[in-house]
This record gives C-alpha cells, structure tokens and sequence, in this order.
C-alpha cells in the first residue's frame, strides 16, 4: 500500500477568521478555508467570487511596455514587415494568433513563424533569424519564448533586424538587448501579477496598443484564446488568470444568447447562474414555455415564465400510463397559455403525443435534445456542454425553437 505524505497548513489567526467572516456574512469555517487560499479582506473575495474583466491591471505597469508599443505603433505607420514567432505548444499558439489577429485588424504586414520542434528546437534561433532577415523582416514580436534568447537577439541586432521579447518564464541573470522585454518575472518589473501566461503577456501586449489607438473594445474577442493557454500551460487560476477565464465563460454565454436572437432562436437557461445581467435583459421578454422530459419511469414537467423557472412538477410513471393524465391535471392547474410545448423524444412520449396533443387542444414540439432540429448540431452539442446536464432536465437545460 502507498503510504501518503500529508502537509496540513497552520490554522489561520482567529481574530482574522473572524473579521472575515463578519464583513462577508460566512460561517467562521469557510472564512477559514478562504484566508488557507489567500483570501483575508472583503476586497479581495469580491474579486474572487465576482471577478471583473474591468479589474484587469494597467498593461502599462509592465516594465517595457511603452517602449514595445511606440515600435510596434512605428513599424505599422512606417508599412515595415512583423513577424509574431511563438512556439509550438498550445500557450505558444494561442499568444501568436492572439497577437497575428490583432495586428491584422490594424492593416500591419505581419506573418507568423512557429519553430519546428524537431529541426529548429525551442524558442529563437540563428537559423531562423537569418531565414526571416532574408525576407525582409524589419520586427520580431516573441510571444511565449525569448527571455533566454540573449546571443540570439544580439545576432539579430547585427542583422538589423529589432526584436521585441514577449514571454512569462523565468528570465537568466543577462536581458535580452531588445527593443523592449516584457515578463512579469523580469528583475525590476513592478506588474501587480507575476503568474500570465504567455498568451497572457501577448493579450496585455495587443490591450496596451490597442489602448493607445482607440480600438480598446476589439480585444475582449481574443478571451477564448487567453483562456485555452492558462488552462492548457497549468498557471495558476488566481488574479488576473482568473478573471480572465471567467470573462471567457460569460463571453461564450452571451455569444449563445446573441446568435439566439440574431437567428431567431428561444435560448432558455434554467440555472440563473450562468447569467450576467446583460443576459437577463436579453431574455427578460421571451415566451412562455412548457417542456416535457421524460427519463425511465419518471416524468418532469416544467413550466417556464421568460428566463425563468415558473413551477415544476416531477411524478412517478406506473406503467406509462398516468402520463397523459398527469401532464393535463399540471396544465389544468397552471391556467396558462404556452407559446410553445416542447418534449424530449423517447418511445414514452412518442406514443402519447397524439393523445396529449388532443386533450389540451394545443401541438406539441417532439425533438431530441441531442439531434439537430432547425439548429446546427454543433450549437446543441455546444449549448448541452455548457450547461453539463441534459436538456430539459429541472435542474439545467435549454429549450429552443425556431420561429
């Protein structure tokens, strides 16, 4: 049997579990397990439990930033050729799309070169200096690589060709002599939150310009990327990563509702929880929806107000056949016009329907939740993994229709 080494944490001060626990209205334990996880004022819990994309630091209180922005700012007046080189791992991808995209946007002659990781090995290299030199490149841009790359960015210096570092490693005792290093862990750099990703320095990279050329609102688009990085590179989810993941979940929230009225879909979410209040306001004023699913020898019927759960019923099958019957006494007794009547599909509810549909005088939507009807299938399949449970279910689900 393997014997397991087990490290317990002090117990926190008790006067300060107290005082958290007071000004957050918590039981004394869970103000305990906050302050074990770096959690001691009321601040910071808001922070933690509401982040807020607008909580991001100032991309500007990374050493080296205004100096990168002024050369990149140049280099798209003055129409010179960028180069995005990043690495080959997710981190490294993700930092040089996020970067390849965003300078596109702003009209710049900017390629992306991604070392091989057989041939050209990890991060800059004389070799491909020398290729991109050749055609032309007047910037190198790294994004997750090049804090170590001192001899190589000297090599490029001697080509003429200026190199902007972009990376979230730990730095050697010697800085590259770039036009501007940006990295968090670089001595002397006073940025707030010292654990980005790489794709995390790019997005504050891409912010800080955008900042500085009005296009501020363009950079939230690059969140799923950001996102993708820190979970796949394992940086700690805290500060600045956090919030960063959390603005990806509620911008791929609202991105569902929006396609939802754009292609004239009802999008329902039962679980209020996965709401900002922009989506509330967008669906405040949808119609009325009764939906139906049946699971073995049980039947839920639920009843839904706009976005929200009006009354649920869950009841016992014997045999099927109080289905009918009980799905009726529920609509008797709910008084209430539906816009629309959806159930899942299962042999239960395929047998009845017809029967159903003539004792309440209303048709009646028969759909699989887990194929498409009128909706691509990768939207359902996208919409069943964001709510982790089965459509129409009273816990969590979605129902749709076309009108």
């Amino acid at each position: 049997m393997i014997e397991k080494l087990w490290t317990i944490k002090e117990a926190p001060d008790e006067q300060t579990v107290l005082a958290l626990a007071d000004s957050l209205n918590i039981s004394n334990i869970l103000a305990a397990i906050l302050i074990l996880r770096g959690i001691t004022n009321f601040n910071e819990a808001k922070i933690y439990f509401r982040p807020d994309i607008n909580l991001l630091h100032n991309p500007f209180l990374m050493n080296g930033m205004q100096e990168a922005t002024n050369r990149i700012i140049d280099a798209i007046t003055n129409n010179e050729n960028i180069v995005v080189y990043g690495d080959y791992d997710v981190d490294g991808t993700s930092s040089a799309a996020i970067l390849y995209m965003f300078l596109k946007e702003l009209n710049a002659n900017v390629e992306v070169h991604i070392p091989n990781r057989l041939t050209d090995g990890y991060g800059l290299s004389n070799e491909s200096i020398t290729l991109l030199a050749e055609k032309k490149t007047d910037l190198i841009i790294t994004v997750d690589c090049g804090i170590t790359a001192v001899d190589e960015v000297d090599f490029a210096n001697s080509l003429g060709v200026d190199v902007i570092i972009s990376d979230h490693h730990k730095p050697k005792e010697t800085i590259p002599n770039a036009v501007a290093v940006l990295d968090p862990l670089k001595p002397g750099c006073n940025y707030p939150y010292k654990y980005l990703s790489g794709a995390g320095v790019a997005f504050k990279l891409a912010r800080a310009v955008s900042d500085r050329v009005g296009r501020k609102s363009n950079i939230l688009q690059y969140l799923d990327l950001v996102a993708l990085a820190a979970s796949a590179d394992i940086v700690p989810l805290t500060d600045e990563n956090r919030i960063l993941v959390i603005g990806l979940l509620n911008k791929t929230v609202n991105t569902l509702l929006k396609f939802s009225l754009q292609n004239n879909f009802i999008i329902k979410f039962i679980d209020s929880a996965h709401f900002s209040s922009d989506s509330n306001i967008l669906l405040k004023d949808r119609k009325k929806t009764l939906s139906i699913y049946v699971d073995n020898s049980f039947c839920s019927i639920n009843s839904y107000l706009g976005i929200e759960l009006h009354s649920t019923k869950k009841i016992e099958l014997v045999n099927n056949s109080n289905l009918v019957n009980s799905i009726y006494e529920f609509w008797e007794f709910q008084n209430m016009a539906y816009d629309n009547i959806f159930m899942a599909s299962s042999i239960e509810t395929e047998m009845h329907k017809n029967e159903l549909e003539q004792k309440i005088n209303n048709p009646i939507k028969v759909i699989n939740p887990f194929q498409s009807i009128d909706v691509s299938k990768s939207f359902i399949q996208n919409a069943h993994f964001l709510n982790n449970a089965n459509l129409f279910s009273s816990a969590a689900g979605i129902c749709y229709r076309k009108f």
